[in-house]
C-alpha cells in the first residue's frame, strides 16, 4: 500500500475534501489517496525532467523556484547517467547560470543534495565524465568554444556564490580551484586569485605550487597562472624561478622543455613586461644560468637593477656558482667599480663571494684579486673595524654591568 504520510503539502487541501464524506467507502478512499501519490511522483518526473533540460535563453530564477517548490524532492532525481540537475546544469552553456540558485534551494528547502555535508550539491564528486572534480571545480573551470562572453557571465555567478555564503576562500585551497584552469575561465581564475592569493604560494599538489601544477595541462593554463602569480607576487617574478621539491628545477624550465624556448619567452614577456621594473635576471642568473643571455635580450634594464637585497646582478651571480669557468664573459665585462662593490646582504666584496659555497672556484677567486688587489686591503681593514666596534661594545657592556652591581650593593 502507498505511504500516504509522505503527501506533500499541497494535498491537504484535496484529501479534507475526501474525508469530509464520512460514509465514503474505505477501498473508494485509499483509491482516491493512491491516485494523489502517483500525481505527486508524476509531478515530480516532470519537474525533474524539467531541471534537466533548464535553458537561460527560456527559464527565469522565478520559474525555476516556482517548480522547486511544486516538488522539492525533484531536486534529487537523477537522470539515466545517474546525474542530479545541479550536476547536468552545471555542464550545459545555457544551465550553467542556475548552479546557485538549485545549491540554494538545496539548503533552503533541506534537501540533502549528494549528501548532508555537499552544501546544496556543489561538493558531490563526479566520477563518470571528470574524474574526482566535485560540481564546485567544474563551475570554476567549465569553458565553451573559448567564449569570453561565457566566462564573464560565469564570473558574474561565481560572485553569486561567495554573495549566498556557498564560496569561501578557502575553498580556493581545500578544493584546489586553482589547478583546474582552461583558456575559457580567465576571469573566473582571476578572480579567486584576488580572493585568496595565498592560494598561488601554497602547496597544493605533490608538494608544489599552482604553477608549476599547470604546466603538464596545457600552455593556455600556465598562461594563466603565471599572470596571476605576477600580479599578486611580483617580488618572487610570479614563482618563475621557484625550484620545487628540492631539486634543481623550477617552473620556467619545466615550461620550456615542455613547449619550446620561444613560445614560452613570449608568454613570459606578456606577463611580465619590461617596464615593471623587476630584477628578473637576478632570478635566471640563480635558477637558470643557461637562459641569461635570452632574458638579458628582453630584459636589459634589469641588469642594473637591485633586488628586495639591495644586490646588484653580479652579487647574486657570484654567490649563485657563477665562475669563470662556466661564464668567463661575465667576468670580462666586469667593470673595476663593481670589484669593489660590497655585497649589501653580507658585507662582502666580490672576491670573498666568489670563495662562498660548495661550488666556489679559486681561479675565479684570483682573477677577481688579481684586477683589484687593493680590495685586499680595504677587506682586512673593514674585518679590522668590525673586530674593534665588537671589542669596543663588549666593553662597554662590561663596565655598564660592573657599574650596575656597584649600584646594587
Amino acid at each position: 500500500m502507498a505511504n500516504y504520510d509522505r503527501i506533500p503539502a499541497m494535498y491537504n487541501v484535496i484529501v479534507p475534501l475526501v474525508e469530509i464524506e464520512q460514509n465514503l467507502p474505505g477501498s473508494l478512499r485509499n483509491k482516491m489517496l493512491e491516485r494523489i501519490v502517483r500525481l505527486n511522483l508524476d509531478i515530480q518526473d516532470d519537474v525533474g525532467t524539467f531541471l534537466h533540460n533548464l535553458d537561460s535563453r527560456i527559464h527565469t530564477d522565478a520559474q525555476i523556484r516556482a517548480a522547486v517548490k511544486l516538488s522539492p524532492d525533484s531536486l534529487l532525481k537523477m537522470n539515466s547517467e545517474m546525474r542530479v540537475p545541479i550536476q547536468v546544469a552545471v555542464r550545459r552553456r545555457y544551465a550553467h547560470a542556475f548552479v546557485p540558485l538549485l545549491a540554494e534551494l538545496a539548503i533552503e528547502l533541506k534537501k540533502e543534495v549528494g549528501g548532508s555535508d555537499k552544501r546544496g550539491g556543489l561538493l558531490i564528486v563526479d566520477t563518470i565524465a571528470r574524474k574526482n572534480m566535485t560540481v564546485l571545480e567544474i563551475f570554476v573551470c567549465v569553458g565553451h568554444r573559448k567564449s569570453e562572453k561565457f566566462d564573464v557571465e560565469s564570473l558574474e555567478n561565481l560572485k553569486k556564490l561567495k554573495e549566498k555564503g556557498l564560496l569561501d576562500k578557502s575553498d580556493i585551497q581545500n578544493h584546489k580551484l586553482l589547478l583546474r584552469p582552461n583558456a575559457g575561465c580567465q576571469s573566473r581564475i582571476e578572480y579567486l586569485a584576488d580572493l585568496n592569493p595565498q592560494a598561488l604560494e601554497m602547496s597544493m599538489s605533490r608538494g608544489s605550487h599552482p604553477l608549476w601544477s599547470v604546466i603538464s595541462k596545457d600552455i593556455a593554463r600556465f598562461k594563466i597562472i603565471l599572470k596571476c602569480c605576477v600580479k599578486h607576487y611580483p617580488n618572487e617574478i610570479g614563482f618563475l624561478f621557484t625550484q620545487t621539491g628540492g631539486g634543481d628545477d623550477c617552473a620556467c624550465k619545466k615550461a620550456i622543455e615542455t613547449y619550446g624556448k620561444e613560445e614560452i619567452l613570449a608568454i613570459i614577456q606578456e606577463c611580465i613586461p619590461s617596464n615593471k621594473n623587476l630584477p628578473i635576471l637576478h632570478f635566471v642568473i640563480k635558477s637558470a644560468p643557461h637562459l641569461l643571455n635570452d632574458f638579458a635580450l628582453r630584459y636589459p634594464n634589469a641588469m642594473y637593477l637591485r633586488n628586495n637585497e639591495g644586490q646588484l646582478l653580479h652579487h647574486v651571480a657570484l654567490t649563485s656558482g657563477t665562475t669563470m669557468r662556466n661564464n668567463a664573459m661575465f667576468f670580462l665585462q666586469m667593470s673595476d667599480g663593481k670589484l669593489e662593490d660590497q655585497d649589501p646582504k653580507s658585507g662582502l666584496y666580490p672576491f670573498m663571494l666568489s670563495a662562498l659555497g660548495k661550488n666556489y672556484d679559486l681561479y675565479t677567486v684570483f682573477y677577481l684579486l688579481r684586477r683589484k688587489p687593493s680590495v685586499l686591503d680595504r677587506s682586512t681593514q673593514v674585518k679590522d673595524a668590525k673586530s674593534r666596534t665588537k671589542r669596543e661594545a663588549e666593553k662597554g657592556t662590561t663596565k655598564h654591568s660592573k657599574k650596575a652591581r656597584l649600584q646594587k650593593k
